[in-house]
């Protein structure tokens, strides 16, 4: 009895907390299993181009013997981000703190960090990246300048749309694609995720008469399966 009351006593403290902080579990919402559900339904690769899809993880597979030397060369990039010692970084913050914006939403400083880091990377390896129909590949929107517009029509296609009330939002990317000798972007690849919010609780700050800040608290995750389907455009 002592142990059950031990117990008993041990989880109400717990509830007190979870209910005087203002912090709620992702595990007890309905939202976040509709999520997970469609997480599980439509999420992963989508391939538009099976032949050059195939050939990228083909060029992947064979430049595998570079992981360990490039593993080295994003250390010592972030070594000499933290110390203030790369030049380029330094030039190039506030392109890739605004890069970070747009794929996320929010300025987050290791976020462009990691972007500069695997632009470096993938800009030394673009020898690497040529596929037999004469164009170099890019991995991600992030590693080219452009915008990269994917089809409404093919968001329709796939499914799984969601609309703004949910908790949780479908996030379609770019994943593979190439660009011809006319600047034209070709998909070969997307991906889609799937962002789940939980904000508990929202705080007003009233700094003066027109400035007003708002702070939250809550959970984000993203929800993604490695699943590999191909899809016909057309």
């Amino acid at each position: 009895m002592r142990t059950l009351f031990f117990y008993g006593v041990k989880f109400c403290l717990v509830m007190s907390v979870i209910v005087f902080c203002g912090c709620t579990f992702y595990v007890l919402d309905p939202q976040y299993y509709k999520a997970r559900k469609y997480a599980k339904d439509y999420s992963g690769t989508y391939v538009l181009n099976k032949e050059l899809y195939d050939e990228i993880v083909q060029k992947q597979k064979d430049s595998k013997a570079n992981k360990t030397e490039n593993l080295k060369l994003e250390e010592q990039l972030f070594s000499q981000i933290k110390h203030g010692r790369n030049e380029e970084w330094l030039q190039k913050r506030e392109y890739y703190l605004e890069l970070a914006y747009k794929h996320s939403g929010y300025y987050n400083e290791k976020n462009a960090q990691r972007l500069f880091v695997l632009d470096t990377i993938h800009n030394k390896e673009k020898k690497d990246r040529v596929l037999s129909n004469g164009n170099t590949y890019y991995n991600g929107a992030y590693s080219y300048d452009g915008a990269i517009e994917i089809p409404e029509s093919l968001r329709m296609k796939i499914g799984g749309l969601t609309t703004k009330n949910m908790k949780f939002q479908q996030v379609v990317y770019p994943q593979f694609f190439y660009i011809d000798d006319h600047g034209k972007a070709h998909l070969i690849s997307i991906g889609i995720l799937y962002r789940y919010v939980n904000i508990n609780r929202v705080y007003g700050l009233k700094e003066d008469a027109h400035i007003e800040s708002v702070f939250a608290n809550g959970e984000w995750l993203y929800l993604r399966k490695n699943k590999v389907r191909y899809i016909d455009l057309e």
